[in-house]
């Protein structure tokens, strides 16, 4: 059961989502109907736009995230945060200037597809997350050795407690899937996992 969702605005290409009809997010009237769909479930909502560059599970495939501009994608970011999300994802490297609403959060989210950085790289990502004013920071490596688990997950309790700001930690590919298992014991705010095999964001979710 999940306790919060992800809505991947990156992920839209004209599908249907349910009973929702066929549309691009840019279509704003329509965005406003599907995330009070979304509402429906009672949950707290992360809305996230994926730049290209950091574009999950879609990385290796014809589809790179989101497509468009950064001036196409401020504006579908922006409009979620106005219909009332509860949390935005942006990334570090490819920042967003975005009007925040009252209650809304911040997850300021770096992505590295092709290693977990060495310990002073996570602390220097996290203090500048945290400059950006991050409510929560997001750090995402691909394991290639289960030392990188450990490393990444030593980095979350020690930082969290000297940055004071929570820190989710997490590694993908095969190896990194314990690291969202052991969120729990980390005092990570949340984990990310996916409904199916098929519908995950990020390599090993």
């Amino acid at each position: 059961k999940s306790d919060i969702l992800e809505l991947r605005f990156d992920y839209d290409t004209g599908r249907s989502f349910g009973q929702t009809r066929t549309f691009k997010f840019e279509d704003f009237s329509a965005m406003k109907v599907f995330i009070s769909k979304v509402f429906t479930y009672n949950l707290p909502i992360i809305a996230t736009c994926r730049h290209s560059d950091e574009a999950g599970l879609l990385h290796s495939s014809a589809v790179k995230g989101f497509c468009g501009s950064e001036v196409q994608r401020t504006p579908i970011m922006q409009n979620a945060v106005n219909e009332g999300v509860d949390y935005v994802d942006v990334e570090l490297n490819h920042w967003l200037d975005i009007k925040r609403r009252s209650g809304t959060k911040s997850i300021v989210s770096y992505h590295n597809f092709d290693e977990v950085p060495e310990e002073s790289s996570l602390i220097r990502i996290a203090s500048e997350a945290v400059d950006r004013g991050a409510d929560i920071v997001k750090i995402v490596g691909m394991a290639k050795h289960y030392s990188d688990v450990v490393r990444m997950k030593k980095f979350v309790i020690e930082s969290s407690f000297v940055l004071k700001k929570p820190i989710i930690g997490l590694c993908m590919g095969e190896i990194g899937k314990d690291s969202r298992v052991f969120a729990e014991f980390t005092n990570e705010p949340f984990t990310y996992a996916s409904i199916d095999d098929k519908s995950g964001t990020a390599p090993g979710q």
